[in-house]
C-alpha cells in the first residue's frame, strides 16, 4: 500500500536578495522526497537484496534509490574512526560481465571500510589515502590478507612494506585443485599416448572426484581414489599436497593465527 502526504510546505524569501528557499521538513532529509521511515525501509531491503528487486518491491525508480544508498553511505563514512586498524582484508569480485572488478577492503570484524573501482596497485593506493583520511597509518598494518594477484602485491609492497600478506583459503585451494588436474591431464596423455585408452577413459571421468574435499566423499569413492592415487603417483603426491594444505594449513581461526600457520608451512 503507498501512501503519498501532501502538505503545503513553507518557504522564506531573503529581505536581501529575495531570493526563496523552501524551509525543511522533519520527517525528510532535504531534498529527498522519502520519508525517513521510507529511506530507512529501503536501506534495509538493500542490505538484503540487488537494488533492482528493491525497485521493484517498493515501486520506485532505481535512481532515486541509488541515491538514497549513495547519501547514507557517504554519512556513515563520515564518523568512520580507523586509527586503530592494524589488519585488514582485500578481494577482487567482479562487478559486470568481463573483466571489471571492483577492490573490497575489510576490516577484522569483516566490515566493509573501503570500495573503489579496479584491482591494481592503484587501488591500494587508494585504500591507504583513505585509511590516513579517517585517522589510521599505513605503519600501524601489520597483516593482511588477499588473492596472489600481482596488482594487489606490488601495491602493499608500496604502500604497506612492513605488512605479513597471508593468501586467502578460497585462491589457494584453487591454485592446488588446478596442480591436482594438471596431474590428473599429464597421466591421462601420457595413457593415451603409450596406448592404454581404457585406462585413460576410466581416468578421465575422475576429474570432479579428484576435486572434491576428500572429507565429503562416500565410502566407494574413497575407495576410488585410494586406487587411484596407488596407480599414478604422481596425481597421488599432487592430491596429498591439496589435502594436507585444505585440512592442516588454512584454518578459520583469526587472522593472526592463519599468518603464523601459513609462513611456519
Amino acid at each position: 500500500m503507498e501512501c503519498h502526504i501532501h502538505c503545503a510546505v513553507d518557504r522564506m524569501q531573503c529581505p536581501k536578495c529575495s531570493k526563496v528557499t523552501m524551509l525543511d521538513v522533519p520527517s525528510a532529509d532535504k531534498g529527498s522526497g522519502f520519508t525517513l521511515l521510507f529511506e530507512a525501509r529501503a536501506v534495509l531491503l538493500m542490505k538484503e537484496m540487488p537494488v533492482n528487486a528493491t525497485e521493484r518491491f517498493l515501486n520506485t525508480d532505481h535512481r532515486r534509490l541509488w541515491n538514497i544508498l549513495d547519501r547514507y553511505v557517504k554519512d556513515r563514512m563520515k564518523d568512520l574512526d580507523l586509527s586503530g586498524l592494524t589488519r585488514f582484508y582485500v578481494d577482487e569480485p567482479a562487478c559486470k560481465r568481463g573483466h571489471d572488478y571492483i577492490s573490497i577492503f575489510a576490516d577484522e570484524e569483516h566490515r566493509i571500510i573501503f570500495v573503489t573501482y579496479g584491482n591494481d596497485s592503484s587501488a591500494v593506493a587508494r585504500f591507504r589515502q583513505h585509511l590516513e583520511e579517517h585517522g589510521g597509518r599505513a605503519e600501524n598494518i601489520r597483516y593482511i590478507c588477499c588473492d596472489m594477484g600481482k596488482g594487489f602485491q606490488s601495491g602493499i609492497a608500496m604502500e604497506f612494506p612492513d605488512a605479513i600478506v597471508t593468501y586467502d583459503r578460497f585462491h589457494v585451494m584453487e591454485h592446488m585443485t588446478m596442480a591436482v588436474d594438471r596431474s590428473r591431464r599429464h597421466e591421462w596423455n601420457m595413457l593415451r599416448e603409450s596406448g592404454r585408452m581404457r585406462e585413460a577413459t576410466n581416468l578421465k571421468g575422475q576429474r570432479f572426484l579428484l576435486l572434491r574435499n576428500h572429507d565429503n566423499l562416500y565410502t566407494d569413492q574413497k575407495d576410488r581414489i585410494s586406487d587411484i592415487l596407488s596407480s599414478h603417483p604422481e596425481i597421488g603426491t599432487a592430491y596429498q599436497l591439496k589435502e594436507s594444505l585444505g585440512t592442516h594449513g588454512i584454518t578459520n581461526r583469526s587472522m593472526t593465527q592463519r599468518t603464523i600457520c601459513c609462513h611456519g608451512c
